[in-house]
């Protein structure tokens, strides 16, 4: 993981905030090595990732879950 912003640090969200309190949402950067044998790319990727973590009542009393991600270039927040 190269870098991870969540919740009101994205655009998207501070525009269309949760639905629901406990439901975040994150953009997680990683970085990526794509080898061959014959090459070696290194990239990064962005991901979107959502959890659902307490007060939620539909999240564990005691963790966060990952209740979904999306991983392309046009990314859709919810």
């Amino acid at each position: 993981m190269q870098s991870l912003r969540c919740d009101i640090e994205l655009a998207k969200v501070r525009e269309r905030p949760a639905p629901w309190a406990g439901l975040h949402v994150c953009t997680v950067s990683l970085r990526v090595l794509d080898q061959t044998s014959s090459s070696r790319n290194m990239y990064t990727a962005p991901v979107s990732v959502m959890m659902n973590c307490p007060p939620a009542d539909t999240a564990p009393a005691d963790h966060c879950v990952v209740v979904g991600f999306y991983a392309a270039a046009v990314r859709i927040v919810y």
